[in-house]
């Protein structure tokens, strides 16, 4: 008689199938690539960072920091971080804008990765060099075609946090979030049919009309999106953001900010 096979290892092969790479996936080289359309410099390593754990259980929700050392003045400041990953479905994961008033060149999110696999960071400076920094991250779960059930069917209210009251020229961490499933398509429903592709790709923040920080985004940014960035406040006012769907519905919030 055959022996029955544990459940545990019947779930493990479904998921390992779920989650297998398309052909046209990416590789170090489309990553590379992804990158290069993005940044005409040649990068050179040194002043990025990136933070995200050596190990991660589960690949729908890796947490990663971006940083790069930068006075962050007019004339020389960081003007773009772009992250790749070199094995998920697709090669890029975003691309984050900032400017003078961002006072820092550093930015928090949670990213899907679909299997072990290493990040690319590439950051453009003001003066035209461009800088680069890789990361292997080993992922025990891939998370690029697997349901989260925590995720909102729709988009919510997003929830914005700035301190307040601030000194004026105080430097302070902003940080966004927002109830969406970020629907990647790579997933499937239960008769086996493609979801298709829904995802905020584009986030702004706003003082006062000027811009502080944006982001273009892929599929690879998590559910839920969570954005964590840093702006100087040099008076009193109102910070907006938006998020757009691709859709084009656009979710507003506003925050009002006053000095200490």
């Amino acid at each position: 008689m055959i022996a029955p096979v544990p459940r545990r290892l019947v779930l493990g092969a479904a998921a390992a199938l779920a989650l297998a790479p398309h052909p046209a996936g990416a590789s170090p080289e489309t990553a590379r690539a992804w990158l290069a359309r993005r940044v005409a410099a040649t990068p050179q390593p040194g002043r990025i960072r990136i933070v995200a754990p050596e190990f991660a259980d589960d690949g729908a929700g890796v947490p990663v920091t971006l940083v790069c050392e930068s006075p962050m003045t007019a004339s020389d400041h960081v003007r773009a971080i772009h992250l790749a990953a070199e094995r998920n479905p697709n090669p890029g994961v975003a691309s984050f804008r900032f400017t003078p008033s961002s006072r820092r060149a550093e930015v928090t999110t949670r990213i899907r990765l679909a299997q072990t696999q290493r990040l690319i960071a590439v950051a453009e400076t003001s003066d035209g060099r461009a800088w680069i920094a890789e990361r292997e991250v080993t992922v025990t779960l891939g998370g690029c075609g697997v349901g989260e059930p925590g995720a909102a069917d729709g988009p919510a209210a997003p929830r914005v946090r700035v301190p307040s009251p601030v000194r004026s020229g105080e430097m302070v961490e902003i940080r966004a979030l927002v109830a969406h499933r970020m629907e990647s398509g790579e997933r499937l429903d239960d008769s086996g049919r493609r979801i298709a592709r829904r995802i905020l790709n584009a986030f702004d923040c706003r003082f006062e009309g000027r811009e502080i920080f944006a982001a273009a985004l892929e599929p690879a940014i998590a559910a839920n999106p969570y954005l964590a960035f840093f702006a100087a406040i040099e008076s009193a006012g109102t910070f907006a953001f938006s998020w757009t769907d691709d859709d084009s519905s656009v979710l507003r919030a506003s925050q009002a900010v006053v000095l200490a």
